[in-house]
């Protein structure tokens, strides 16, 4: 029933401009009943009602979405908090990759909070890098995106080896077994190339992000990954495996383990 409701004032800004206390307190209003039909048939066919309307809330701004970029969750916001809350000096220029990019949620949004840090985004696909100038056109905030293949051995673009402090990452970690019980919504709608690893290999991008930040962050650098929770032991392991000293796991609010920090 939460969830419901929540679509319905969502339906209400996105069609007709409403805010949640217009749509309450004015309830006799006439509305276009035929695009609020519309509308509900597209959810129906479990269309997701962030991309029925272009827009994503987080970390308390507005991103415009679509079918080429995932749609934001809490936990990569909380990752985006670990980072903040563990480099709270706003005026200290840090050198910042966000590898995997998609909409540019966690690289604009780190921006956004930390003006002086430099940051780059980076992604395969043309078409999320696309959606993320036009959040950073929205957004007014400076970051650097870059066309990057994160499992070639080509080098990062206009940076040079152990000059980043922080590398990021919320790169494809879902199993085979895990899409079978994903939510219609998620497995019809939104980009399986940012959500499944190639030949289940659930810990291929991490392999990958651990080799560049070994060549590309600095001695006190880190590393921050969103992960899976079913391989979160195996996930620290390749990190340590590829020289990391310090590897750190969190839970998310719901207790699960979900992310994970990893230095020299």
């Amino acid at each position: 029933p939460e969830e419901a409701d929540a679509m319905i004032y969502l339906l209400c800004n996105h069609l007709w401009g409403l805010s949640k206390v217009q749509v309450q307190l004015d309830r006799d209003r006439e509305v276009d009943a035929i695009a609020w039909e519309e509308a509900v048939s597209r959810l129906s066919e479990h269309l997701p009602v962030q991309y029925l309307s272009g827009k994503a809330d987080f970390y308390g701004l507005v991103f415009h979405v679509n079918p080429g970029v995932l749609i934001p969750r809490p936990e990569t916001e909380e990752l985006v908090d670990w980072i903040l809350s563990d480099r709270p000096e706003k005026d200290i220029p840090l050198q910042v990759v966000d590898l995997g990019t998609g909409s540019g949620c966690i690289a604009l949004t780190l921006g956004v909070r930390r003006p002086m840090w430099q940051i780059h985004g980076a992604d395969v696909s043309d078409e999320a890098l696309t959606t993320a100038r036009q959040n950073q056109a929205s957004l007014h905030t400076h970051v650097t995106f870059h066309r990057y293949d994160m499992l070639s051995q080509d080098p990062l673009p206009d940076l040079q080896e152990k000059s980043i402090d922080l590398i990021v990452s919320n790169p494809p970690y879902v199993s085979e077994a895990q899409k079978r019980l994903m939510s219609p919504r998620v497995v019809a709608y939104e980009p399986h190339v940012a959500l499944f690893p190639p030949d289940d290999d659930v810990l291929l991008f991490y392999r990958s992000i651990a080799r560049i930040a070994r060549q590309y962050l600095k001695p006190d650098g880190a590393v921050y990954v969103e992960i899976n929770e079913d391989f979160a032991q195996e996930t620290c392991r390749t990190f340590r495996l590829h020289g990391f000293q310090e590897v750190t796991c969190r839970d998310d609010l719901n207790g699960k383990p979900r992310m994970i920090r990893a230095s020299f």
